[in-house]
């Protein structure tokens, strides 16, 4: 039996393990950037600018297709005040880099490839957009609050400051995710499509890659990542790889 002919109880399940096989062959040296990004301040802005611009794209293409019937609800949920990552990641920007942050820093090469291929889906295939919704939101709803707080420890910081991206104001993180899930579930798509959404999930995972990747990171993030202790720099770099891996 396929893979599209399989059965599975609902669509966020299939989207899962579907594209848990690419998950698994994720490079492990982009895991462990994602920890060393953590040891300075200004390498984890220049992450969080990337995404920026990547939220950024995909709430546009909410926004231009909040009449779409596969993306209406799912635009309804993630765009009202208190949701909306892109004002989220602007504050954070805005704490590290200052209020002319956009002036001063611009996305990466696979940022803008990244940005141009949801524009390229919101043009032309508005369907495929649930598989960026779906990865980017999900990874921040299901994980933030472990990232949040392996954040806050490797930065050394104890205030709120600069962690906005991971707060959701109006709602619990946990409810919204389920809404989120029973808003996909309930769309009625023709299994081509679904098998289109579960190829651009995996596309979109190796675009997160690939802009991971292009951090570079120097010898003293290295030795930083050393100093925050044997145990945890360990935890650092295994709760991250597992987050990186199953939850993108």
């Amino acid at each position: 039996m396929s893979a599209s002919e399989e059965e599975y109880p609902d669509f966020i399940t299939e989207l899962r393990k579907r594209t848990q096989a690419v998950h698994d062959k994720s490079d492990k040296l982009v895991n462990y950037k994602l920890a060393l990004v953590l040891t300075d301040f200004r390498l984890w802005s220049e992450a969080i600018c990337d995404f920026y611009y990547v939220y950024q794209a995909i709430e546009n293409g909410m926004q231009v297709l909040q009449d779409h019937p596969h993306i209406e609800s799912l635009a309804r949920l993630l765009m009202a005040d208190g949701i909306r990552r892109t004002v989220a990641f602007d504050e954070d920007m805005q704490h590290y880099r200052g209020e002319k942050w956009r002036s001063e820093m611009s996305p990466s090469a696979p940022c803008k490839e990244y940005c141009d291929r949801v524009l390229k889906i919101t043009q032309e295939d508005p369907t495929l957009l649930i598989a960026y919704i779906h990865s980017m939101y999900l990874a921040l709803l299901a994980g933030g609050k472990i990232i949040k707080k392996i954040v806050k420890k490797s930065l050394g910081t104890s205030s709120e400051q600069g962690l906005a991206i991971f707060n959701f104001d109006t709602i619990n993180s946990t409810e919204l995710k389920h809404e989120v899930y029973d808003a996909i579930n309930k769309l009625d798509i023709p299994r081509d499509v679904k098998n289109a959404i579960v190829e651009e999930k995996n596309r979109c995972f190796a675009m997160n890659n690939s802009i991971v990747n292009n951090i570079k990171p120097g010898i003293r993030h290295y030795a930083r990542l050393l100093k925050l202790g044997g145990i945890f720099g360990l935890v650092v770099v295994l709760v991250m790889y597992l987050l990186y891996t199953v939850l993108l």
